[in-house]
């Protein structure tokens, strides 16, 4: 009687793979769960910790010369995170949030991101404070090994403090230069190219857009280098000095830890 509840068994589950083969034959790609997964522990990948789990980012590049991220993982889809950056001339704190738009079986998705950075002011009494968000979405295709390639467009705008605040109130003269990336100093639109003359504007600010090409790749257990250029554009050309971040790139080398 026992051997033949074993050969029933055995048989029910051989028919039950025979039926729906994709259970056994299309295994989730590495630190991608699967819809059979939802209900298992996550794993983590380069952008997004495991559910119920952190990750921390440490990277370098350009405007920042670091940039430290703390992040954790509500759902297998979204992450939300705090942000430390450091520029030659500027620390910036903020938050980021993640979450995937949509992904198919083969691993490839498509993820909608936004950091969010604020810039106070130093001790000198010109300084004025300053925000930026990035919105941006990217396409990322998944390789075998857990390689990835990402292209992505994005908007990022910048602005004063003070100019937010008063932009129904008036003009408000602007005679600082900040966020100054990678070393260079850029004039602010309200400042003259070429000869760095303050005049008054009614707005300190602007919106440019953004061209991403970046790849991770795992390196250890829960480890992934990644790497990001992306070119800051205005009216169809790299931005010139109106970009408020020095050059109109943004590169970011680093590495991702699940913890």
């Amino acid at each position: 009687m026992r051997n033949s509840q074993i050969i029933a068994y055995s048989a029910a589950v051989l028919i039950m793979l025979a039926v729906e083969p994709s259970y056994a034959q299309i295994p989730a790609p590495a630190g991608r769960p699967s819809t059979l997964e939802e209900n298992m522990p996550s794993q983590p990948d380069y952008m997004f910790p495991a559910r119920g789990q952190s990750m921390v980012m440490v990277a370098t590049g350009v405007p920042y010369l670091g940039v430290t991220e703390l992040s954790y993982g509500f759902t297998e889809r979204f992450s939300a995170s705090l942000l430390l950056g450091q520029t030659p001339l500027d620390t910036g704190i903020g938050f980021g949030v993640r979450g995937i738009v949509s992904n198919d079986s083969n691993g490839d998705r498509t993820v909608f991101r936004m950091p969010f950075f604020y810039y106070p002011p130093d001790s000198e009494p010109e300084e004025e404070p300053w925000i930026l968000a990035w919105p941006s979405v990217l396409i990322e295709s998944l390789s075998p090994g857990g390689r990835t390639l990402s292209v992505g467009l994005g908007l990022v705008g910048a602005a004063c403090v003070d100019a937010l605040t008063e932009r129904l109130g008036g003009s408000h003269e602007h005679t600082e230069t900040i966020l100054g990336g990678g070393g260079l100093s850029s004039p602010l639109p309200g400042a003259d190219e070429h000869t760095g003359e303050t005049r008054t504007d009614d707005f300190m600010g602007g919106i440019w857009y953004t061209i991403t090409v970046g790849m991770s790749a795992p390196i250890a257990s829960d480890y992934f280098f990644r790497a990001e250029i992306t070119s800051v554009m205005a009216g169809g050309r790299l931005a010139g000095s109106d970009w408020i971040g020095g050059p109109p790139v943004i590169l970011t080398i680093g590495i991702s830890h699940g913890l």
